[in-house]
C-alpha cells in the first residue's frame, strides 16, 4: 500500500482514453517555450487547478505535486510526463491533455456521492496545527493530539487514502474515543513490522513509509521501546514518514535528536512538526513548554 498514488501507472493505461477539457489558452506561450523541470511544475500546478472538485494543489518539490479535493489527497508525479513532452505546444498540450484526463478518471471517485466506509479502513494521520489552517475544517475529522499535533481520520485505501467526513462518522456511530481506539487498532494491523534505523543513541523508527508519525498514537510501540532506552523516551514526528527517537538519558541522545530536526526539517517535504516530545505517564507532552501561537 502506497499513502499517495503517483498516477505513473494510471497515466501508461489510459494514453487512450477522450482527453480532459481544459482551456490551455492562458499557458500557450509557456507551454511552447523551455521548460525546466521547475518551470513545467509551476505551470502543470496552475492547469491541476481548474480540474473539477480540485480544492488545491501544492508544488512539493521539482515534478511533484499535491492535490487536494473534498475527500482525497493525492501527490502526483510529473515525472513521466516531463520526461515524455515532446517539443512545440500543440504537440505539448495534446500529450498532456492525456494525463490530464488520467487525472481526472482517478479523481472522480470524490464527486459520486455518498459512499460506504469501511470501519476497518479508518487510520489517523498526524497533522501540524498549522496544516489545519490552511483546510477547510468542515471536511476534516480531526481532534487535538498534543503541542502542536492534532488527528485527522482517513480511510486507508489501496493506492492513496481519502479523509473521513463528519457525517460519516455520525453514521457509524463513533465518537471521541470510540473513533481514536478503532482507528490505532486498524493502524496495527495494517503497519509491517517496526524497524529502528540508527546507529549510537538516535533512531528513526521505520514502518512502511506511510504512517511512521501516527505511530506516537500506539502505545504498544512506546511501551516496547521504552526499556531499550535510557531514561523517558523523546521522539520527534518531523514528517509523515519520519520518526526520531531517542532516550532521555543516551548519551549525546537529546543533541543529537535535536540537532538532526534542525537539519532534517528544511530538506523534508509534507512536514509535520518539531516539537521535542517525552513520554511520561503512559503520554506525550512537549519536551519543553509550549506556547500555542
Amino acid at each position: 500500500m502506497t499513502l499517495f498514488h503517483p498516477f505513473r501507472t494510471l497515466w501508461r493505461r489510459l494514453r487512450g482514453r477522450p482527453a480532459a477539457e481544459v482551456d490551455f489558452a492562458p499557458w500557450r506561450e509557456r507551454l511552447g517555450g523551455t521548460l525546466s523541470e521547475e518551470a513545467f511544475t509551476a505551470l502543470m500546478a496552475e492547469v491541476l487547478a481548474q480540474l473539477a472538485g480540485v480544492r488545491s494543489v501544492r508544488v512539493v518539490e521539482p515534478l511533484l505535486l499535491e492535490v487536494r479535493t473534498k475527500r482525497l489527497e493525492h501527490t502526483c508525479s510529473l515525472a513521466v510526463p516531463y520526461s515524455e513532452l515532446p517539443a512545440g505546444a500543440d504537440a505539448r498540450e495534446a500529450s498532456l491533455r492525456f494525463f490530464l484526463g488520467s487525472m481526472e478518471e482517478a479523481l472522480a471517485g470524490d464527486r459520486r456521492g455518498p459512499r460506504t466506509v469501511d470501519v476497518q479502513a479508518i487510520v489517523p494521520l498526524l497533522w501540524s496545527r498549522a496544516a489545519l489552517e490552511e483546510s477547510p475544517l468542515e471536511y476534516l475529522v480531526q481532534e487535538p493530539f498534543v503541542a502542536d499535533l492534532h488527528v485527522v481520520y482517513a480511510i486507508d485505501q489501496p493506492h492513496s487514502f481519502s479523509y473521513l467526513l463528519p457525517e460519516e462518522r455520525e453514521q457509524l456511530g463513533l465518537e471521541g474515543a470510540a473513533l481514536r481506539e478503532t482507528a490505532v487498532a486498524n493502524l496495527t494491523r495494517l503497519l509491517p513490522a517496526l524497524e529502528l534505523h540508527g546507529e549510537g543513541s538516535l533512531f528513526m523508527v521505520v514502518a512502511g513509509g506511510n504512517y511512521e508519525a501516527s505511530l506516537l498514537l500506539v502505545d504498544a510501540v512506546w511501551e516496547q521501546l521504552a526499556p531499550r532506552m535510557q531514561g523517558r523516551l523523546l521522539a520527534c514526528a518531523l514528517a509523515r514518514d519520519v520518526l526520531y527517537v531517542t532516550g532521555e538519558d543516551e548519551p549525546g541522545g537529546r543533541e543529537a535528536l535535536e540537532q538532526n530536526v534542525a537539519l532534517a526539517w528544511p530538506r523534508l517535504t509534507r512536514t509535520i512538526s518539531r516539537t521535542v516530545l517525552v513520554r511520561e505517564g503512559g503520554a506525550w507532552k512537549p519536551l519543553r513548554p509550549f506556547l500555542m501561537q
